[in-house]
């Protein structure tokens, strides 16, 4: 009732840059609540259970890359029920800069000396 008569009306007056701003900027700061979130949203049917590449997703519905790029709502957007959440390239390049740092570390000048591929 509260969202076809108020949330609803109001969000679909945004512009979508805007929505999506305010949408971000609201799951960054609720982010303690997704356990609360999960519980109130929660579908548990195994009819949605889906298995990609060898993995168990509890439903067939996820985020693709792009709408958190810096990975500010990913606490929310989880709680909120979504199987996979792709967060983006930020996150690819925190992974790729850490793992740089620990193979200089350990003396290792390229990843192909880790993973035995001629290069």
């Amino acid at each position: 009732m509260i969202y076809s008569n108020l949330i609803r009306p109001l969000a679909f007056r945004l512009d979508p840059e805007t929505a999506h701003h305010l949408a971000i900027a609201a799951g960054a700061r609720l982010g303690w609540a997704a356990p609360a979130i999960r519980a109130a949203t929660c579908i548990d049917d195994g009819r949605l259970a889906i298995d990609v590449a060898g993995l168990r997703f509890p439903s067939p519905i996820g985020l693709a890359a792009g709408f958190d790029k810096s990975g500010s709502a990913i606490s929310a957007l989880a709680g909120l029920g979504f199987s996979l959440i792709c967060q983006g390239p930020n996150v690819v390049r925190r992974i790729t800069m850490g793992l740089t740092q620990l193979l200089s570390r350990d003396g290792v000048k390229h990843v192909a000396d880790v993973v035995g591929v001629d290069a």
